[in-house]
């Protein structure tokens, strides 16, 4: 059985950076992991389509939100 735990951790860090990122705690000027703010979402809707078990700490909604949060 292969498991997925590489796609969990490499989103647990994009959500990091997300948050980071709207709470200010890395300059506008700082690249995402992705380098741009929809490359980074694509990485991390790419990630949770992936993943045969969702993760309870992020929802397909919540990455739409990080997406708009970002782009403001």
């Amino acid at each position: 059985m292969r498991t997925q735990r590489h796609e969990y951790m490499v989103l647990g860090r994009l959500v990091f950076d997300c948050e980071a990122r709207i709470n200010g705690f890395t300059p506008q000027s700082h690249p995402l992991w992705g380098v741009t703010i929809e490359s980074h979402i694509a990485e991390m809707r790419r990630l949770w389509d992936l993943l045969d078990v969702k993760p309870e700490w992020l929802s397909i909604d919540q990455i739409e939100n990080y997406e708009t949060l970002l782009l403001q």
